[in-house]
Parts: structure tokens; sequence; C-alpha cells
């Protein structure tokens, strides 16, 4: 069992909306155990590419989305394509994906289908920390307050 430290420095973190997409339920919670111990608490999950997009279309409008690759029916690949195809202000989320799947090739399929930050499993959550803070900018600004959080879907 992972311990995870609840004592990350503020980064301000604390206001981001997370879209994680995951078909392992498991994964999901593990996933959103890790966040929340970022302190960011406005977090939406889907269960596979199909169902993120339409959680982001019309539940949820994220600032930054986590995805895996391989789901079933929509994979995570395919689910970054069309997201960064059908809504224009998608290229200004970034995408982080977290697979099992490794090697120079894979990384290079996911940054030409919109990924910003490829993470491999198991994630370490410092390494998941960083690229977050790194990916929306939030490297060493200090606590934000955190912004209402748009209804999501039940």
């Amino acid at each position: 069992m992972t311990y995870i430290r609840s004592n990350f420095p503020p980064t301000g973190l604390e206001d981001l909306r997370v879209l994680l997409v995951d078909d392992n339920e498991l994964t999901r919670r593990m996933m959103e155990r890790v966040l929340r111990a970022f302190g960011i608490t406005q977090i939406c999950h889907a269960s596979d590419g199909e169902e993120a997009l339409e959680t982001a279309r019309l539940y949820f409008r994220p600032n930054v989305i986590i995805t895996d690759w391989d789901m079933k029916p929509m994979n995570g690949l395919t689910f970054v394509s069309e997201l960064r195809m059908t809504q224009p202000s998608s290229v200004n989320i970034p995408v982080v994906m977290v697979s099992a799947r490794t090697g120079e090739s894979a990384i290079r399929s996911a940054m030409d289908a919109g990924v910003d930050e490829y993470l491999t499993k198991p994630i370490d959550p410092t390494a998941l920390y960083h690229v977050l803070a790194q990916v929306t900018g939030k490297m060493g600004l200090g606590q934000a307050s955190v912004a209402p959080c748009a209804a999501a879907h039940p």
C-alpha cells in the first residue's frame, strides 16, 4: 500500500478542476486520493473517452485532464484527439496521460494526439505533483483561492 503525504508544499493546485479519466474504478479512487492530498477538491470522473467528451462538453469545465490510455469503448488517444478537434477551447487545457505503456513510440503517439505530459504507471505522487504544477503554470506560485466548481453530472 502506498502512503500518500498530505503535506506537499502549496503551489496553487488547490483551485484546479480535474477531469480524471480511467476505466478502472480502483485506479480512479487511488488517483483521487493523491489529488486530494495535493489540496485539489474539484475532481470529476469519467470511465472512458466517450463519457469524458460528454462530461467536458456538457457538465464540467476542467482546467486539467488526467487520462489513461487503455480504455474501452474509446481509448485515451482517441479521446484526446476528439477533444482537440471538436472543442477548440480545449487546446488551452493541459492533458496528462498516465499509462502502463512505455517507450519512445508510445510517448510520441500520445504527444501527436495532443497530450501535454506523459507519466507511466504506477504513478509516483511526487512526479504527478510536479507535472501538474508545470503544465498549469503554477510551479511555486503559492496558495490560490478555490474557484466555484461547475455542476458535474450525477
